[in-house]
């Protein structure tokens, strides 16, 4: 029987994207819990989800995300050469939270400290769409040879090595923020002095970040709440302070939590642009068959998966990027998009495997399914491997690795299946098809395909609407021969009083905390 992909309250919380309630008043502090300490206010560190949430709330880049669509930011306006090859930006009059004036000579120095051989930070290959970034990293040009010139105090010049429709995407993205320079290189992006809606004015290491509206601060994003406290209480003691309302949101709460306070609290759930699902080896025998594939995918119940495990933190995949990326008129790329089968037929899929040669469980060859070291991982893989065994009758042998064994066996195809997982580096769908290229370093299923490829090449160098349809295709093509089966889309869980009526998030699930307004 056909399984519901969505339940009815996921669909008005996926896409609004924010929950809005009548306002009454304003909070002049609202105090809001992570689940870990960001490490660094700095965007050239800013490597896990909890700083990439600071950064983004402290700093603003040249486009930024309203609404699920980019709109300028620290760019009035842009323009792009015909060739796709050359970006044109005219910066607004902006200053930093110390009166002094942001320019574009501000973001060509943070970009080339980003990709500086010499720092030790979140440099992605990314910027290499850049000219000349990579033969800056490998010495064989100096800074003023890249591709990214100023031109006056206001306007930020950049040339690219190829036609990338993804580009603005990227500049969302920590690495691309600017940062100001002092004197002293401690100082140097602290988050003390931002160009974005918000600033640090107190820390306390392993407790709290106090965040204040930077007054100076004149883009559309100016907060509605004047100063915000980032707390990092444990998930298993943070309920009750929730309770005595010294916190009033809490990040992916316990189901304990949620049962206790969730009918007195909103609930929120958004998507993260983040998936998990199983790689094939096409290069290994019998997975070199789309019929086996789809045979296995035929008895994976990702419902049951995520229900018992993912609860509240994630949803069953109806496809393979997930909800969260907009498109031009609004629409959700995965709304729009075929949905993947998420019905169960065993009798089906043995029938597929009889048809390939496999007519009894001993022709089919033992199978192993590897997975990165850690007991949720484990009990993930192992209701995953009890599925094939009962309905194919296979043998399959779950095997944990550490990370370097996990990626060293990958990268060698030493596998026949392997649980993965993936986190989109930008928000738009490319992120997730360009991993299956035939010259991916990750593509581990070692999945080959021209067409697939000439989609991705059209959706690079074309823009909208043809660029979408490219997208739609590919990942259309992607689910059909299938070198991968997808599980589960992962979620962020906002537990939050009914002191906060409003609150918006990225399309990575990042809460934009410049959206919050109190009752």
């Amino acid at each position: 029987m056909k399984r519901l992909i969505l339940k009815i309250g996921w669909i008005c919380l996926l896409f609004s994207f924010s929950i809005s309630l009548p306002a009454r008043g304003q909070a002049q502090e609202i105090a809001f819990n992570l689940l870990g300490e960001p490490v660094s206010a700095d965007p050239l560190y800013a490597v896990s989800e909890m700083e990439s949430i600071l950064v983004t709330n402290l700093y603003e880049g040249l486009v930024r995300w309203d609404n699920g669509h980019l709109a300028p930011g620290a760019a009035a306006n842009w323009t792009v050469s015909r060739d796709g090859l050359s970006y044109r930006f005219n910066l607004r009059q902006s200053y930093w939270s110390d009166g002094s004036l942001v320019t574009a000579k501000n973001f060509k120095d943070a970009w080339i400290r980003v990709i500086d051989p010499k720092n030790k930070g979140a440099y992605s290959p990314i910027m290499e769409i850049i000219v000349g970034v990579a033969e800056y990293r490998q010495g064989k040009v100096d800074a003023e040879q890249i591709g990214i010139q100023v031109v006056g105090r206001n306007i930020l010049k950049v040339q690219l090595t190829r036609a990338c429709a993804q580009f603005l995407s990227f500049l969302t993205m920590p690495i691309f923020m600017p940062v100001q320079y002092s004197p002293q290189d401690e100082r140097i992006a602290t988050g003390e002095c931002t160009n974005g809606p918000y600033r640090i004015v107190n820390r306390e290491r392993r407790s709290f970040i106090l965040l204040e509206a930077n007054r100076r601060y004149r883009g559309s994003n100016r907060p509605s709440v004047s100063r915000i406290k980032l707390t990092f209480f444990p998930k298993d003691s943070v309920g009750a302070i929730y309770a005595s309302g010294l916190i009033q949101s809490i990040q992916n709460p316990s189901d304990r939590d949620i049962r206790h306070y969730g009918s007195s609290s909103v609930s929120v759930q958004v998507p993260t642009l983040s998936s998990g699902f199983i790689f094939f080896n096409l290069h290994r025998p019998p997975f070199d068959r789309p019929e086996v594939r789809r045979a296995f995918a035929l008895v994976t119940n990702s419902e049951l998966l995520v229900n018992r495990y993912l609860a509240n933190q994630a949803m069953a995949a109806s496809g393979f990027i997930p909800f969260g990326l907009s498109e031009p008129g609004g629409a959700d790329f995965r709304k729009k998009d075929k949905e993947k089968d998420l019905s169960l037929d065993g009798i089906k899929a043995r029938k597929l495997l009889w048809q390939v040669g496999y007519p009894g469980e001993v022709e089919f060859p033992p199978i192993d399914l590897i997975y990165r070291e850690g007991d949720l991982n484990r009990q993930m893989v192992e209701l995953i491997a009890n599925m094939w065994r009962i309905d194919l009758g296979i043998q399959v042998e779950t095997v944990g690795l550490t990370w370097n064994e996990y990626k060293k066996r990958c990268a060698e195809g030493r596998f026949y299946t392997a649980r993965a997982g993936w986190q989109g580096d930008y928000p738009d769908p490319m992120t997730f098809l360009e991993l299956f290229r035939k010259d991916s370093p990750g593509n581990f299923g070692r999945y080959r395909d021209s067409e697939y490829d000439q989609w991705l090449d059209l959706a690079e160098q074309k823009g909208y609407p043809m660029r979408y349809q490219a997208l739609h295709a590919a990942e259309e093509k992607l689910l059909t021969d299938q070198p991968i089966l997808p599980l589960y889309f992962n979620t962020n869980h906002y537990l939050m009083t009914k002191e906060i009526s409003s609150l918006k998030f990225s399309p990575q699930g990042y809460p934009l905390l410049w959206t919050l307004k109190s009752r």
